[in-house]
């Protein structure tokens, strides 16, 4: 969460809030968070006017970068604050910047590090303002699941919401003989 007061407090201070995670970030293989809001003018929020709008300025995308993030998700209740074109606009951004940003329509999405390969699945149960929201339990979600755990040895799932993934727990080395780990992240 990038905006509002947040963005404030950034533009008082002048100081990124990863500075005392830098050397740690910097040593990481991979750094990957939640991308809470969508890039635009708090001006195109689609909510009413009483409603919290995480609208967040493009500026941010050069800090995080900076930071060392390579993935990003985009499925929250706040992605969708600026309707569809916020998050086209999100999403082009954080590309042009070389993170990886992530949401359900295009997961899972695969990271190799070293000999080990990473399935990363972005979910929210939490609807968006858009409407945008997955179900659980879905068939989608457990193609997703299956597809990731066929081809990755780590499935990460960021799950904005209750937990998603759990689906697919009992099965998670059904298919693969060395077997995958899923990591829930909420």
């Amino acid at each position: 969460m990038l905006s509002r007061q947040v963005q404030a407090e950034l533009q008082r201070r002048r100081v990124s809030p990863w500075t005392d995670f830098a050397r740690l970030f910097r040593a990481a293989d991979w750094v990957g968070g939640n991308f809470e809001g969508a890039l635009g003018a708090a001006t195109d929020c689609a909510l009413p006017a009483d409603a919290p709008c995480f609208a967040t300025p493009s500026a941010v995308v050069a800090r995080l970068a900076r930071a060392g993030f390579k993935t990003l998700t985009l499925e929250n209740n706040h992605a969708g604050d600026l309707a569809s074109a916020g998050r086209a606009t999100t999403r082009a951004e954080l590309r042009k910047a070389g993170i990886l940003p992530l949401d359900f329509e295009r997961s899972p999405q695969f990271v190799r590090i070293g000999e080990n390969t990473i399935a990363i699945i972005a979910i929210t149960t939490i609807r968006a303002a858009d409407g945008r929201v997955q179900q659980v339990p879905s068939t989608a979600i457990a193609q997703k699941l299956r597809l990731a755990r066929q081809l990755a040895s780590v499935v990460s799932c960021r799950s904005t919401g209750e937990p998603s993934c759990r689906i697919g727990r009992a099965t998670r080395n059904a298919g693969k003989p060395s077997g995958s780990s899923i990591t829930e992240l909420t």
